[in-house]
């Protein structure tokens, strides 16, 4: 097998592309086609994409965001932080792919602060959020240690984003 940049070689890479039956191809044209299937599969998966379970509503100070099996304690940290007298609610993501660039009301992206919770090392959908929607997470609670966040832990975590 050649290397990329091997000197007097080319070299050719192509593609396992396959046709609407199924069959592998290298057809160009077929390719194309396939291609855009695809993108309009994407466009009509951003019609169809569940939004976001805000809670309680869309007029608090600070939202934590979350995904996937995180929503049950991020919702008791939440509430225990209400019933502390503060202006705080959640945003829960179920579909996290393709996200709409209006997934959050103009009132919370303009007014609010926004803390992601998440169980990995880099904010993942935190960038991914940015990156489809440019909306920009201010805090990051990570936790990666192979173990889950409890109430209290993240409620502790929380309070030390907002006194930030």
């Amino acid at each position: 097998m050649l290397v990329p940049g091997t000197p007097a070689q080319v070299v050719y890479a192509d593609s396992d592309e396959h046709t609407e039956e199924g069959h592998i191809t290298e057809s160009a044209e077929v390719r194309v086609a396939m291609v855009q299937k695809r993108l309009r599969k994407a466009q009509a998966l951003r019609k169809e994409i569940t939004p976001p379970l805000v809670f309680p509503g869309t007029e608090e100070e600070v939202y934590v965001i979350s995904w996937g099996s995180t929503l049950g304690l991020v919702r008791e940290a939440v509430e225990l932080l209400r019933v502390k007298g503060r202006k705080i609610g959640s945003i829960h993501f179920t579909d996290v792919f393709p996200l709409n660039e209006d997934c959050l009301p103009p009132h919370i992206i303009k007014n609010a602060r926004l803390i992601a919770v998440e169980q990995n090392a880099t904010g993942q959908f935190a960038q991914l959020l940015k990156a489809e929607t440019g909306i920009a997470v201010k805090d990051m609670i990570l936790k990666y240690d192979g173990r889950p966040f409890t109430p209290g832990y993240l409620l502790n975590e929380i309070e030390g984003c907002m006194r930030k």
